[in-house]
């Protein structure tokens, strides 16, 4: 399943106007995650699922990787959501003086048998950014070289 909806920031915005779009999208985030029982995002909502990993790209690159406990999972992608509000105030790419803005397409989809969710923000050049927030459900058994014996 998934969510298409947009942020728009115009550049002679203030700091709460700019703030308050980006509450609005974690508020869209929010709302996808709890519509598709995505169980991780609360806190003790789930026993198997602790933590979960948050992955962020741009121009469609994963940039880097979080492992979070599900209890940040909202303030984190508050966090990214700031950070698209942002970047449409900085470089605006339509209009003129005091109508200069940024308009991002935003799709926010499930990631189909994983459990987990991904949104990806598309400006009109179709440049993009994204979040990835995966589940984890039962802990990595990470090997060291020294148990192999070797």
């Amino acid at each position: 399943m998934e969510l298409t909806t947009e942020i728009c920031v115009y550049s002679n915005w203030d700091g709460n106007e700019v703030a308050d779009r980006a509450k609005r999208l974690k508020n869209d985030i929010k709302a996808f995650a709890k519509m598709r029982n995505c169980a991780f995002w609360t806190e003790g909502s789930d026993k198997d699922s602790t933590h979960c990993i948050v992955v962020r790209s741009f121009m469609g690159d994963i940039e880097s990787g979080l492992y979070i406990e599900n209890a940040r999972i909202e303030k984190t992608v508050f966090g990214w959501c700031n950070e698209v509000a942002a970047l449409c105030k900085d470089d605006p790419d339509e209009g003129d003086g005091e109508f200069e803005h940024k308009t991002m397409r935003v799709e926010i989809c499930d990631l189909e048998n994983d459990g987990g969710l991904q949104v990806i923000c598309y400006d009109k050049k179709g440049e993009d950014m994204g979040i990835r927030v995966l589940p984890i459900y039962k802990p990595l058994e990470i090997e060291s070289e020294a148990e192999d014996g070797e």
